[in-house]
């Protein structure tokens, strides 16, 4: 068919339509899919990776045969990460969310996603910690996201907070607020406040020696 002809036949709205959508069809990448939460809609990962990274850091998708973490390494859903003595690993997010596993610490990586605008986007990071402690911040996200947690006996989670948990399930909010549920009991802990699992109480903290994770947080968050 020659160009005269061609541009005859495309005048037809119909034929023009059809045109279009099957250019469209030919240019669609193989395999591309619509980012959902949870999906590791990049690279199989949500979108984490190592950063933050000093010491020891070995993960383990099996929990017995354990391979050295590097900075930049991308950190999977049901991955388990564990740090040595003065080590820790922030699994960071391409959005700037991110929680820091701390020295002597082991947590497994659950749902992981994020979708939607960077400046604004939907975050979701799930991770169960079985040793130690870690710092989270969630920050500047899209209603809907959700931090959670999980530690022996409870769950923690959040919608935005700078925060700790503890493996034996103290909660510190440095900003925002988390929900913590043990057993039958559900607390909230403000901004400035500690949540102690063993005596299912939540006090308020008045200084920064109080045990409210400030540095980390500082660091984390950069």
């Amino acid at each position: 068919m020659n160009d005269w002809r061609i541009s005859q036949w495309l005048r037809h709205p119909a034929r023009c339509a059809l045109a279009c959508a099957l250019l469209l069809t030919w240019m669609q990448p193989v395999g591309c899919a619509t980012r959902q939460p949870g999906s590791g809609a990049t690279g199989g990962t949500g979108g984490v990776v190592a950063r933050g990274l000093e010491g020891t850091v070995e993960a383990s998708t099996d929990g017995e045969d354990w391979r050295r973490v590097d900075f930049a390494d991308e950190l999977g859903s049901g991955m388990t990460i564990r740090t040595g003595a003065g080590s820790h690993v922030d699994a960071r997010q391409a959005t700037g969310s991110a929680v820091r596993l701390e020295e002597h610490g082991r947590m497994r990586l659950g749902t992981l996603g994020w979708e939607g605008n960077p400046a604004r986007p939907l975050v979701v990071l799930e991770v169960d910690l079985e040793a130690g402690s870690l710092v989270g911040v969630l920050r500047g996200v899209r209603g809907g996201s959700r931090h959670v947690v999980r530690f022996d006996g409870g769950v923690a989670s959040t919608q935005g907070a700078d925060y700790q948990v503890t493996s034996g399930g103290r909660v510190a909010v440095v900003r925002g607020r988390m929900e913590v549920r043990v057993g039958e009991t559900t607390a909230v802990v403000e901004e400035g406040a500690v949540f102690e699992a063993g005596g299912l109480s939540v006090r308020r903290l008045g200084t920064r020696e109080e045990g409210l994770p400030w540095e980390a947080l500082h660091s984390v968050s950069r």
